[in-house]
């Protein structure tokens, strides 16, 4: 069996150590708390804790009380009567009972005039035409309607050849009806050398005619920049292309400083690596360690 350590707190089992006070978290509820008493300054504090509690009836301020110390007061109640009672129809005439008479058309009373009565009228037009007017305004009313309709004249055109030998006939256009191009000017249409069939030649380069002067042609090289970069221009020029044919990088052999040096010039300085020897090994022995030990 593992030994256990004991705790330095609570009642302890060897007579040379001193069982010091234990304390805990109480289990009792508040209620029970609230009843302890302290002091009589710490019960003042809390009033109330042991009074019956909300269990009195408390009596209105409206309406007859009880206490004959207190005045009563008057009480009011909402109604339970009817809000309007029913009336007799039949009592008073109603609207609708009385027939009111129009103020236009005929009047039933003598100190009333009766005035005009007009009403839309259920005739047709053919039936307002064959009404008889006198005067100017049955003459523009009724102008042109013996008149004949239209079409019913043949209305010569203004060209062409006139009828009446009062007009003079004006001169007559149409549009042909014979044939865009006939077979003579086809043939010569044909024959005629049309556009691209004439070598024109450039104002550029060699001219083959002696009254013409050749200019100088000029055209595109087709060499690469390696090619230019042979080029020699000048001995400023050929500084920018400076280091263009030295080595490039990882081409030489680079040794390096430390450790041997391969060049008698050179000093060879000392060189470190690191161990590859073991650590040391750690031994165990019979000694008990921590927590081995019943304290």
């Amino acid at each position: 069996m593992t030994p256990t350590l004991r705790s330095g707190f609570g009642s302890q089992p060897f007579s040379t150590k001193n069982s010091n006070p234990s304390f805990g978290f109480g289990s009792s509820i508040r209620e029970q708390a609230d009843k302890q008493y302290l002091s009589k300054d710490h019960a003042k504090v809390m009033p109330g804790n042991n009074s019956q509690g909300p269990i009195y009836k408390v009596t209105t301020c409206l309406g007859p009380q009880s206490d004959s110390k207190v005045e009563s007061m008057p009480l009011y109640s909402f109604g339970t009567e009817a809000r309007l009672p029913k009336r007799d129809m039949n009592a008073a005439p109603g609207p609708g009972a009385y027939k009111i008479a129009g103020s236009l058309a005929k009047q039933p009373l003598s100190n009333k005039q009766t005035a005009e009565n007009a009403v839309f009228g259920n005739s047709t037009r053919d039936q307002q035409d064959k009404v008889y007017m006198e005067g100017e305004g049955a003459d523009k009313a009724f102008f042109g309607l013996e008149s004949p309709g239209p079409g019913t004249y043949v209305v010569v055109g203004a060209i062409g050849r006139q009828k009446l030998s009062t007009k003079e006939s004006a001169p007559t256009f149409k549009l042909g009806t014979s044939q865009r191009f006939n077979y003579d000017f086809v043939k010569r249409a044909r024959d005629t050398p049309g556009a691209g069939q004439y070598p024109i030649n450039g104002a550029v380069g060699k001219q083959p005619f002696s009254t013409k002067k050749t200019l100088p042609a000029y055209r595109f090289g087709t060499a690469t920049r390696d090619n230019m970069k042979k080029q020699f221009i000048s001995t400023e020029h050929e500084k920018s292309s400076y280091g263009e044919n030295s080595p490039g990088p990882v081409t030489a052999d680079l040794r390096s400083s430390m450790g041997k040096q391969e060049l008698s010039m050179k000093k060879t300085n000392p060189k470190w690596g690191f161990g590859k020897a073991k650590r040391k090994t750690i031994e165990t022995t019979d000694n008990p360690g921590p927590g081995a030990y019943y304290a």
